[in-house]
């Protein structure tokens, strides 16, 4: 009786023992969400200088009076800066990085160039420079920080202490955007019909 039922519990140990684990697996797991930010012109970017009358061999330097927001706004303490792409290539009547096409005329003339200034800077809340890098964000010392550039490497980015010192993390800027024209000399161009001025230029956020 002893032997029958010895053997029925040596088995049974036999097999628990085969499925006994000798390690187990853990995962760590999640997502790191930076923080968010988002760019803005509460009032729209137009900048519509109306009709302009040129004399025969003038040059003129129009400055639209309207300044318009340029808002920067994150969720968090975030490194960010701004670049710039002229929508209209190869419409600047000069090749300059300060300046972007504003339109042809009927004979696919370019009539001129305009340039984007800034002003009224405020970071984080309280008063601020902007800082530039021209080698996309390597170094922070490029000369002329005041104005956009159409210039794929150039960053603006923002900061409390200089133009020439490195970018700092920010929540919030507010700064004023302002639209300075150079025209051609109207001999130089086709007068036949009405030449529309047609310069677009998108402004990205840029994570550093």
């Amino acid at each position: 009786m002893k032997k029958f039922l010895l053997l029925p519990l040596a088995l049974a140990f036999v097999s628990n023992a085969a499925m006994a684990a000798n390690s187990v697996d853990l995962r760590v797991t999640g997502t790191i969400t930076p923080p968010a930010c988002s760019i803005s012109m509460p009032g729209g970017g137009d900048f519509d200088f109306g009709e302009v009358s040129m004399n025969a061999g003038e040059e003129i330097s129009l400055t639209n009076p309207a300044k318009k927001a340029l808002d920067i706004s994150c969720s968090g303490l975030t490194l960010v800066g701004i670049t710039a792409a002229d929508n209209k290539p190869n419409t600047e009547s000069q090749k300059h990085q300060d300046l972007f096409g504003i339109g042809v005329d009927a004979n696919g003339n370019a009539v001129g160039t305009y340039k984007i200034a800034i002003s009224d800077l405020l970071v984080n809340t309280l008063s601020g420079f902007v800082t530039r890098s021209a080698d996309s964000g390597v170094s922070w010392n490029a000369p002329n920080p005041s104005s956009i550039k159409n210039n794929a490497s150039s960053v603006n980015s923002w900061n409390s202490s200089a133009n020439s010192a490195p970018p700092e993390q920010i929540t919030s800027v507010s700064q004023n955007i302002s639209i300075t024209t150079q025209m051609r000399p109207i001999d130089t161009i086709d007068t036949s019909q009405a030449i529309t001025l047609d310069g677009s230029a998108t402004i990205e956020l840029v994570y550093l």
